[in-house]
């Protein structure tokens, strides 16, 4: 029975639905209560989550990558944005403005993703809602 990860309390048993999801079999153990908080300083008390079958190791190994890419922290995907309408700072975690509820799907130049729909040309924080490259308005 390989080990497969081990970590925050949340993380493992949410890697762990995942992974019952896929009809992957896995146990959560050393789950303690000082498991659950962020501050203990080593791993050693950590729950950790290992799976029954060795051949199922390696599709488990690629949802616990998914997982961990996709909870990298926001702050990689998406830096503190301005609003454009308001000007409140709003923090990362964010996609609305709280002051005017600006989001970022009502405005491509918060998202650092959004791309022009003719040029291709990113539209991350530009001053006006038109693309520099060819003047489509968005």
């Amino acid at each position: 029975m390989p080990r497969l990860y081990i970590g925050e309390a949340l993380d493992v048993h949410a890697l762990r639905s995942l992974l019952a999801q896929e009809g992957i079999e896995a146990v959560v153990l050393n789950q303690t209560p000082a498991s659950a908080s962020v501050d203990v300083a080593s791993f050693a008390t950590w729950p950790e989550l290992w799976i029954a079958n060795e051949e199922d190791e390696p599709a488990a190994r690629a949802i616990v990558e998914r997982y961990l890419a996709d909870k990298a922290p926001r702050a990689e995907k998406r830096p503190a944005w301005k609003c454009p309408r308001c000007g409140e700072m709003i923090e990362v975690q964010f996609t609305d403005c709280w002051r005017c509820t600006v989001t970022t799907e009502d405005d491509p130049r918060l998202d650092p993703a959004s791309r022009c729909a003719e040029c291709g040309y990113r539209l991350y924080k530009l001053p006006l809602r038109r693309c520099p490259e060819c003047g489509t308005e968005f």
